[in-house]
This record gives C-alpha cells, structure tokens and sequence, in this order.
C-alpha cells in the first residue's frame, strides 16, 4: 500500500482502540490533564537538576512536529516538564500500546496525557495514520523518529516515518535532544538516579525542502529523516 495514503486519508487506517483515544476530551479530562501536568513538572524540577534551552524555537503556531531523541523511559515526563500548558493542550503524543497499557492507572493517565497508542509489532503504521490525522486537525504531534529506545545511549537512525510526515504535511519539526536521561535511568533500571543534570535542548525548527524530486518516495523520507538526526545529533554538542 502506498505511503501516503496514510497521510491522505489517515481514518480508514486508523484502530479502533485509536479512534477511541483520538475522540476529544470532555473537559473534565482536560482539568485532569492540566493538573497532572503541573504535578509533573513539581516532581521533575525536584528530582532533577534540570536545564531548559531554546524553548524560543517552538513554532507560533501549530501544528509541528515535536522530535526528541529517546534513550530513557524519562523522556515523555522531563519533555512534558520543559513544554508550557498551552503547548501541551495541543500536543499528542505517538505512544508505544505496552507503555501505556500497564495498567488502569497508566490507562487513565495517558489518555488524560494526549497519548495515542499503537502496537508496533501489529500496526505499526497505524502511528503514521494517527499522526497524520492529528496534524490534519491542527495538533502539534511528538514523534520519537528512532522508533525505540536506545539500549546503548547512542542516538539511533531515524525511521522513515517522520520523513513521510515532512513531506506530506510540509509542516516543521523541532529537533529535540535529551541529554542526561540515559544515565539517570538506564534500561532495565527501575529507580531513577535523583539529582542528576539533565539538560533538555530545543532546535530551531526544520523544514523538508521543496521542489521536484528524483528519489523514489521510502528513499525520499529516508533523506528527510537523515537530515533531521543531523539537527537533533548537533545539539547534543
């Protein structure tokens, strides 16, 4: 099937289990969320000796994507510390189902959170499909381009999908590198590591170049990706 067919008509490749999670929050859930963001950053800002950069990048205007490197199970919690509410009211996030299904109350936090699930082992690109109907209603969007996390602190290639995205939507992602959170909660760890130095670095968004094009469309996204790894691999420096 073609590729962008899910950025075309991103509904009829949707879940059920997605449509569900995508149907708008009543405004109870949005107090919830509100709440439950702020308690959040509370606790972010106290376990950890946090550093915030270039939060001035983020577009005016939605929607954008949001891409972070991932090498920590903390990078959804110190990402949602450094974005404001109004930020987060309209941001979404692409979550993997297990992380999210744990349990009920895991259940119940992310979907007051804006978390999306997919199943990466049997619809994984139901995540290109929610995402493009998301973008398609003007949210902002947080996409982790390596697709998992690291095992080795290293940033990863980047997946083709967020290329697709680029190019479809002609919309900017803000590069986004976490530095810190590997050490501070390696794999397979269960506590974190308090006090540690995190720093949290926002880019200056980027934009697929326009015009004609040789490559064939999978080849074309894979370029946009590489590109957008370079952004987010220089400000790691």
């Amino acid at each position: 099937m073609e590729i962008a067919s899910f950025c075309d008509d991103p509904q009829q490749h949707l879940t059920s289990e997605q449509r569900r999670w995508l149907s708008p929050p009543s405004r109870g859930a949005e107090m919830a969320a509100t709440c439950g963001w702020s308690l959040n950053r509370l606790l972010v800002k106290t376990a950890f000796r946090v550093k915030i950069e270039g939060l001035g990048n983020l577009p005016s205007q939605p929607p954008y994507l949001l891409t972070p490197n991932h090498s920590s199970s903390l990078d959804p919690p110190l990402l949602a510390a450094a974005l404001p509410n109004r930020v987060l009211h309209n941001t979404y996030w692409i979550a993997r189902r297990g992380a999210v299904m744990r349990s009920v109350v895991t259940r119940r936090l992310s979907r007051w959170g804006h978390a999306i699930p997919f199943d990466r082992r049997r619809d994984g690109m139901s995540a290109l499909a929610a995402a493009a109907f998301l973008l398609q209603q003007g949210r902002n969007v947080v996409w982790f381009p390596e697709g998992r996390r690291t095992d080795d602190g290293s940033l990863q290639p980047f997946k083709f999908g967020v290329g697709a995205l680029l190019d479809q939507f002609e919309i900017p992602a803000v590069p986004i590198h976490i530095r810190g959170a590997f050490d501070a909660l390696p794999p397979g760890t269960r506590w974190p590591r308090l006090r540690a130095k995190l720093v949290i670095r926002f880019g200056e968004p980027y934009r697929a170049p326009r015009g004609d094009s040789t490559e064939e469309d999978v080849d074309r996204y894979q370029l946009l990706a590489d590109h957008l790894r370079e952004a987010v691999a220089a400000l790691a420096v």
